[in-house]
């Protein structure tokens, strides 16, 4: 190894090479000195392609992949630094800022940009910070404020990401020339913006950056549709489509817009290139479905078409004025009830969603709407109960189909819900995005780019009018996703490792899951099918009915907010050994559980930070990677003897 730091770039093979060895001992410093060892600039040059690799994640929004290579830069610093802890060490100032640039783009794809802007206005107003990292902070400004409305403030914010992304490389200037297009774009500036994001694809052209390119033909297409030019829309859409035809969103585009044409088979022809995938994206399977629905003439193709216009459109008392007049002169679209009702939840008017939602699961719904549903009521549920102690709140959050409509008739609940312990503190949580052409797993497609619909909002509970938004009453979810593309394993293993704390609500055709953590450690589970607390402690011989009899009148009368198992031993009939034995047990039965569940949808909530509950006597706190590897080898062996 005697690369300099002039030639160690982020795309040669040294670097990778240099990459998966210290990713593989990050855990151990002196393996870490030892490679850096024999590095003759002792891993600067290492430092400076790694956050050149970190930059890229960050403005894909691809946040797991990012805190990967984020670590192991503040792994590599600390050991150059001796271990100094001192608050000015580089170290500590990266990991601060990794910590802000996760919580500010995950809000922004989670739909909340004002809160994302928030967070990454700590990274530009930074006395000490990686360029790099405040360039991320600008571009991702720039998206945010975009997406308000707030067009100075966007404007202002490309004008900084450009100005920083000339002393990177290229292909910052080229992604921060399409941020710029976007702003041009929402000021109602088409050329301006087609000028920008025709120099961004020359860049791109040039780098043979083929996401890049298609990224800015599609950017293109979205403009020339706003300026009215639809053929020319259509034209750059194709190019988007043949430029990357392995990328969905161009294809999904161009459906929507041969559907709102009236052109069946030109949108038939573009989606079928994707049903027979086993994973087909999202938005595939919405376009898929809205397909049927007119090749069936099942409603007016004019109100399908106004549906495809408003899913493009952020929410806005405009449109969802228009949506409450056409749910309610079309019943059974349910697409456009739950664009609905995920409008209302973005516009803070929880109740109204929950009534929209509740709805929604007592009919006959495809796997995805009925995922999307109990995703919806599940988070819902989280938030009303956010004051709880965590194993309440995953309790109602398990058993929010049951509340939130009076019968869900695909949805098994049969044993109640599992709860386990208790939690408090706070902290947000970031994902996962863009698919490329590299060889790592596909991470979720919620982080390409901000929904258009059906993903979580991050508004809270606001009054009875939907009119009013209060930004301060409830915590933000910071990711959704789909089970098919992140995995419940790998989404514990993605909390655990970046040590959050919060909910994780995940949804599948058997009923809603709920698992809280605390700094990455479980510490509250709760899934369809898994035995009550109760019950277990009676199958174990612990208690009798009699004892779990007055401990239930004793919860529901005097103590509502206790736990059961807190109960149980106040009352003298078990002690806390024994209820911690049966509440690792049901964690363990929960986890096991909703691991099994491929197909659904999940969202993380972060706990409000003030919170600050007295812990349970019973309390458990387990470690996540031990329980999944119990689990899996429970499941390994179950494969064996069947």
């Amino acid at each position: 190894m005697n690369d300099t730091p002039a030639t160690l770039t982020v795309d040669s093979a040294h670097y990778a090479t240099l990459r998966d060895a210290l990713l593989a001992v990050r855990e151990d410093l002196s393996s870490v000195v030892s490679i850096l060892s024999t590095e003759a600039d002792n891993g600067a040059g290492f430092v400076a392609a790694a956050y050149t690799e970190l930059r890229r994640r960050l403005v894909q929004g691809r946040l797991s992949q990012s805190e990967e290579i984020g670590q192991l830069i503040a792994v590599v610093l600390e050991v150059q630094e001796g271990g100094s802890d001192d608050e000015l060490a580089e170290n500590r100032i990266h990991r601060e800022s990794l910590r802000w640039l996760s919580d500010g783009i995950g809000a922004v794809l989670a739909q909340d940009p004002q809160l994302g802007i928030k967070s990454l206005r700590h990274l530009t107003e930074a006395v000490y910070c990686d360029e790099s990292l405040v360039w991320v902070a600008w571009l991702w400004i720039a998206r945010a404020a975009t997406e308000t409305g707030d067009f100075e403030q966007a404007r202002k914010a490309a004008e900084m990401a450009c100005e920083q992304a000339d002393s990177l490389d290229a292909q910052a200037v080229s992604t921060s020339l399409c941020a710029m297009g976007e702003v041009e774009m929402g000021v109602g500036d088409y050329e301006a913006a087609l000028l920008n994001l025709e120099r961004a694809a020359e860049g791109f052209e040039k780098l043979d950056d083929r996401r890049g390119l298609a990224t800015a033909f599609l950017a293109r297409a979205r403009a020339m549709a706003a300026a009215g030019r639809d053929d020319d829309a259509i034209k750059a859409a194709d190019k988007a489509h043949e430029i990357d035809d392995s990328w969905e969103q161009p294809g999904a585009f161009l459906a929507r817009r041969a559907m709102i044409g009236g052109d069946l088979g030109r949108a038939r022809e573009l989606l079928s290139r994707f049903e027979s995938q086993q994973q087909r994206p999202d938005e595939i399977e919405r376009e898929l479905a809205v397909l049927a629905i007119l090749d069936e003439e099942r409603l007016p193709a004019a109100v399908v078409a106004r549906y495809l216009q408003l899913c493009d459109q952020l929410p806005s008392d405009d449109v969802l004025s228009e949506l409450e007049s056409l749910a309610g002169a079309n019943p059974a679209f349910l697409q456009l009830r739950e664009l609905l009702a995920w409008t209302y939840v973005k516009l803070g008017n929880d109740d109204a969603a929950a009534r929209e939602f509740g709805h929604l699961a007592e009919q006959n719904l495809g796997a995805d709407l009925q995922s999307s549903v109990l995703l919806g009521l599940g988070c819902l549920a989280n938030r009303r109960n956010q004051e709880q102690q965590s194993s309440r709140r995953v309790s109602a959050t398990a058993s929010a189909v049951s509340s939130g409509a009076s019968t869900a008739p695909s949805v098994s609940t049969a044993a109640g819900p599992t709860v386990v312990g208790t939690a408090k503190d706070g902290s947000k949580l970031e994902l996962v995005s863009d698919d490329d052409d590299s060889e790592e797993d596909e991470p979720p497609r919620q982080e390409r780019e901000p929904a258009r619909q059906g993903s979580l909002s991050t508004s809270p509970a606001a009054s009875s009018s939907h009119h009013t938004v209060d930004q301060k009453s409830a915590p933000k979810a910071v990711f959704t996703g789909d089970l098919q593309l992140f995995a419940v394993p790998d989404l514990l293993e993605f909390l655990k490792s970046s040590r959050r704390t919060g909910t994780l609500v995940v949804t599948s055709e058997n009923g809603i899951g709920a698992v809280h953590l605390r700094d990455g450690m479980l510490t509250g589970a709760a899934s369809p099918r898994c035995t009550n607390i109760g019950d277990l402690l009676i199958a174990q011989g612990a208690i009798n009915n009699d004892e779990l009899r007055m401990a239930t009148i004793a919860q529901e009368v005097d103590s509502p907010d206790r736990l059961l198992g807190e109960l149980l031993v106040e009352l003298g009939s078990v002690d806390a050994d024994t209820v911690r034995g049966a509440l690792r047990k049901q964690v363990f039965l929960a986890v096991k559980e909703m691991v099994a569940w491929t197909v659904g949808r999940f969202a993380f909530e972060p706990d409000k930070r003030s919170l600050d509950q007295t812990r349970s006597g019973v309390e458990i706190e387990l470690d996540t990677q031990a329980v999944l590897l119990d689990v899996l080898r429970q499941f390994d062996e179950e494969n064996k003897d069947g």
